[in-house]
């Protein structure tokens, strides 16, 4: 599975406590209040995280920010066998 910056941005633009999940072999985000996610989904990084992780505004994020966080999630994901 491969992190975007898709993935990325869409979480940002997402509602608080937002996350970004592996779940059944796709990245989902995952609004708390929302149903339909299961225990099996790996929680990979919250919004609020991801905003803490952007030097730039979380508003308006680096293209290249992003990229390298997305890179990193997406290795944390092999790592872990996914």
């Amino acid at each position: 599975m491969t992190v975007t910056t898709e993935h990325l941005r869409a979480l940002l633009g997402s509602g608080p406590h937002s996350e970004l999940v592996a779940v059944g072999g796709e990245i989902e985000i995952y609004v708390p209040d929302e149903e339909g996610f299961g225990l099996e989904g790996i929680s990979l990084v919250t919004r609020e995280q991801l905003a803490e992780r952007l030097p730039s505004s979380h508003d308006n994020p680096d293209e290249g920010e992003l990229r390298i966080a997305a890179e990193s999630l997406s290795e944390m994901i092999a790592e872990l066998g996914g």
